[in-house]
């Protein structure tokens, strides 16, 4: 059906050193991609965080009050450029248990989130963050408002969405 392509941000460019100047007014956020699951608003998700970067990303949102970062999905073309979807998930830290010591270090932290709403990524301003894994991304967004928020769904789009939430 058209308009249902998954659409993706230029691929990251590892080359600039210097992290981009966000632009002024737009809101900047943590980015945490991922791959091989899609994720819908107004559902709940649990990560185990161990890597150093999204350590630090859980300690920054802590410190911040934000509690916010946004997921978008990557992937990997024949060429290994690496990109993120245009739209990624909003999730909201609801919870975080600090599991170092049951793990011996190897989960640091045991995460429960509400997935809360969608927003564009419009662009990457640590690229190189990416590949040499030194800190977490951060992407300036905008909010994606759903024109149909009010519309009662069909009995098709239902079971579809019960369908999608057993194996989210």
């Amino acid at each position: 059906a058209a308009g249902t392509e998954v659409r993706y941000l230029p691929a990251l460019d590892y080359g600039p050193e210097q992290e981009l100047t966000p632009a002024e007014g737009v809101q900047v956020m943590p980015c945490f991609p991922l791959g091989g699951m899609g994720y819908v608003p107004e559902t709940e998700q649990v990560l185990n965080i161990f890597e150093p970067r999204y350590r630090q990303m859980y300690s920054d949102i802590l410190m911040s009050g934000g509690r916010r970062f946004v997921v978008p999905q990557v992937a990997q073309d024949e060429t290994g450029a690496v990109r993120l979807t245009e739209v990624g998930v909003v999730f909201y830290l609801d919870d975080l248990r600090e599991v170092s010591e049951q793990t011996q270090d190897q989960v640091k932290y045991v995460c429960s989130h509400k997935l809360i709403s969608r927003v564009r990524l419009r662009r990457v301003l640590n690229p190189r963050a990416f590949a040499d894994r030194s800190t977490y991304l951060r992407v300036e967004v905008e909010e994606v408002v759903d024109t149909d928020a009010d519309e009662q769904p069909s009995a098709l789009e239902e079971e579809v969405l019960g369908e999608v939430l057993k194996v989210a």
